[in-house]
């Protein structure tokens, strides 16, 4: 891996958040290669952070160098840049598009981290990675790099003892309730459109793939009919992460920081929390996370303390119907584009265990089965 000669100051000030540009003033009129495999990436990525160092005046002095790529995403790859000096790394996010540069999500995200990080600072446990520079015609975005644990990794250690694992769970909980708190936040009932509109597009997706599984048409029929219910009651509206699983959630010297938050937009806040209770569900009914499947009602528990300012009969039943929808969609998705009749199976007994309770609770409340 070949390095290029930059010091950076040992504490990354606020103040180098910047949108890279040239001397000409053009924002990211650079020479270099926008090449995209991830071989030619660590050359390029030396040589942008390089310039962008001596740009904002830094004595050059060291050595730097690119790390990776150390995670890999369908639209995106992680590396770390680590300084001779000694100086704190930083994390560099290649946005992708069809193996090329994404320009257009790079600049988005970037403006939501900063966005994000500027608002939540009301609690220093409770934060977002700080943003640092954009590099447009890379689809590139300089940030924050963060040591600590994912909360995927806790929940997989069977030696946390419960104790820890109940606390991780509410710290997540009062991470997402600070971030919706930071939001645009409002408490107002669903709009009955929207959910209807969500369900016609569930329907739709279970037309077009044709699948006639029981557990799925009785999960559509128990939702559809919930609506009413489920809009008749304020809820918190804000802005969403968009993407709130275990992966997402980081834990650092005691601070929660929220990763990805560039997915959001503004909608039903029990929509982020259904995702990670739904996602947490789905690993402890799998091989490798059998060690939590009887602490689930304990961690969905802790979870709704640290998200609720108070939970009760009527937060838990919107709960589920979002939990349902999000099950849903994550299975009909699966099962469209799963060739494996064994995955298939799998995926339909695993689900069908968690729809089949779902149905049981949203029906409960439905006039036609006795409850008003």
């Amino acid at each position: 891996m070949s390095e290029a000669e930059v010091q950076l100051d040992k504490s990354v000030q606020p103040d180098l958040r910047t949108t890279h540009a040239t001397d000409s003033g053009q924002v990211g009129e650079t020479n270099l290669r926008t090449t995209i495999s991830a071989t030619d990436e660590l050359a390029s990525l030396e040589a942008l952070i390089f310039e962008w160092a001596s740009s904002a005046g830094v004595e050059i002095s060291s050595k730097i160098g690119v790390i990776g790529p150390i995670a890999v995403r369908p639209y995106s790859r992680l590396y770390k840049v680590e300084f001779g000096d000694g100086a704190r790394p930083m994390a560099a996010k290649v946005c992708l598009d069809n193996r090329t540069p994404d320009v257009k999500f790079a600049i988005q995200q970037f403006g939501e981290m900063l966005r994000f990080h500027d608002k939540m600072s009301s609690d220093p446990t409770l934060r977002v990675v700080q943003p640092l520079a954009v590099f447009p015609p890379h689809g590139t975005i300089l940030m924050q790099w963060i040591d600590g644990d994912p909360l995927i990794e806790l929940l997989l250690r069977k030696s946390l003892d419960t104790r820890a694992l109940l606390g991780c769970m509410r710290r997540a909980g009062n991470w997402l309730r600070c971030f919706h708190k930071a939001g645009p936040l409002r408490m107002c009932p669903p709009l009955e459109p929207d959910l209807r509109r969500d369900l016609a597009e569930l329907t739709a997706s279970v037309l077009r793939e044709r699948i006639t599984n029981p557990s799925i048409q009785s999960a559509l029929n128990a939702l559809t009919v919930s609506v009413p219910i489920v809009c008749g009651r304020d809820t918190a509206r804000s802005w969403l992460h968009g993407d709130f699983q275990a992966s997402n959630i980081m834990f650092s010297q005691g601070v929660v920081y929220g990763l990805d938050t560039a997915f959001s937009k503004e909608g039903i806040g029990l929509s982020d929390a259904a995702h990670l209770l739904n996602e947490i569900e789905k690993i402890a009914r799998m091989p490798k996370g059998f060690h939590l499947l009887q602490k689930l009602p304990e961690m969905t528990s802790a979870f709704e303390e640290g998200y609720f300012a108070e939970v009760n009969d009527d937060i838990r039943y919107a709960l589920d119907w979002f939990r349902t929808l999000d099950n849903l969609r994550f299975l009909v998705r699966h099962i469209g584009h799963t060739k494996s009749f064994a995955h298939r199976w799998y995926l339909t007994f695993i689900f069908g265990i968690a729809l089949s309770r779902s149905v049981r609770t949203l029906n409960s409340k439905v006039p036609s089965h006795g409850i008003k």
